[in-house]
């Protein structure tokens, strides 16, 4: 008995190290979830969003038309912010015939593996790859998701050809004026206002300000949608009397 446990665990260990974010269970319904969960056309299941995920993708798509290129989302946690800027990839139209590619930062590898895992149950036709300490990806994936201390290591960002990315995503964008990230806009020709780029830019975090003083405006231009905690409640039904001692946005 003791043998063959220690068989399963060597053969579970071993497949975490090819895939991770794989070995993780599906998701669970969370707050950002719709209870309803409709098939898509191609028999794959099919998140049904809440109608404020849906206005913050279509303020999003609306900038976007517009000619705005550095955009936020402010959301409040538990808004489902991995639900959003997944849908969002889909939904952000190919500027050019060759840029088609999207990338997702991040800062810690449980988000990294958190929004591999989603987008890949969302988009199980197009190849998702991870970019995180010694996996190393192709930089010609549909989908990139990204540690971005691991990303700017080396030479690792120069594989990503900025002429064939349509999206930049970056999760916690509340640290996006941080050296690192700067870095990865600069690549990417979104570190300066108004920048001739046909890349666009969305930040999503809870909050958009930071302790130290420094200016998200080196890389966020508009915020165009914010949620904060207090309504988020109230849509989940949460009266006011009900949560006491948080601190509304």
């Amino acid at each position: 008995m003791a043998t063959a446990l220690r068989l399963k665990r060597a053969s579970t260990i071993s497949l975490v190290a090819r895939r991770p974010w794989q070995h993780f269970p599906p998701p669970v319904q969370s707050k950002g979830f719709s209870s309803s969960r409709p098939s898509s056309h191609d028999g794959t299941p099919a998140i049904q969003l809440r109608p404020y995920q849906e206005e913050s993708i279509t303020s999003v798509l609306t900038n976007l038309a517009k000619g705005s290129r550095r955009l936020g989302l402010s959301l409040a946690t538990g808004s489902g912010k991995t639900v959003i800027f997944s849908h969002l990839i889909e939904r952000v139209p190919n500027p050019t015939r060759d840029a088609t590619q999207t990338l997702v930062l991040a800062h810690r590898r449980e988000l990294v593996e958190q929004a591999a895992r989603h987008i890949e149950n969302l988009y199980p036709s197009k190849r998702v790859e991870v970019e995180m300490a010694n996996q190393h990806a192709s930089g010609t994936a549909d989908i990139t998701v990204a540690s971005v201390q691991s990303i700017t290591s080396g030479d690792r960002l120069q594989k990503y050809d900025p002429a064939r990315f349509k999206l930049v995503l970056v999760d916690e964008a509340h640290h996006i004026s941080a050296p690192t990230y700067l870095g990865v806009l600069r690549h990417f020709n979104l570190s300066e206002k108004n920048a001739e780029t046909h890349t666009a830019l969305v930040g999503v975090s809870a909050t958009f300000s930071r302790s130290d003083g420094i200016s998200l405006g080196s890389a966020i231009d508009h915020i165009v949608y914010h949620k904060s905690v207090k309504n988020h409640l109230y849509f989940l039904g949460l009266s006011a009397n009900r949560c006491a001692g948080i601190m509304w946005i």
